[in-house]
């Protein structure tokens, strides 16, 4: 879990940090580029960095914030087809002729493991 959550973590990021390193390019090469003189060019570089420091905040917050929100869909489902999987087994199992005296074994076996399946479980799993 922690594994996984930290990929994503680093994906969410790098991708940041990309989009930092180009704005700071763009900013900083157009206020250089600007007829200003020193003073005034440093202040619009102090100015700058900050907008973009507190954008690129945001921005690794929302990142943040919809890569959990896609990770708590994905276990969602995952954790309902999985039961969804166990309750198809064992109606097979429970019309299953051949089984015999197993057959009460197998469907209780099939009971246990779907009642403790938790979205948890899907993450630990990954």
């Amino acid at each position: 879990m922690a594994k996984e959550k930290s990929n994503l973590g680093a994906v969410l990021t790098s991708v940041a940090l990309g989009v930092v390193a180009g704005a700071v390019g763009g900013v900083v090469a157009g206020i250089l580029l600007a007829p200003k003189s020193g003073k005034e060019t440093v202040k619009d570089i102090k100015s700058k960095t900050f907008q973009i420091r507190d954008k690129a905040v945001d921005t690794a917050h929302d990142m943040r914030e919809r890569g959990e929100h896609m990770l708590d869909n994905f276990n969602k489902n995952a954790t309902n087809e999985a039961k969804q999987t166990f309750s198809f087994v064992e109606d097979e199992v429970a019309k299953n002729p051949f089984l015999g005296n197993k057959k009460a074994d197998l469907i209780e076996r099939i009971q246990n493991a779907a009642n403790d399946i938790d979205e948890d479980d899907i993450i630990n799993a990954r």
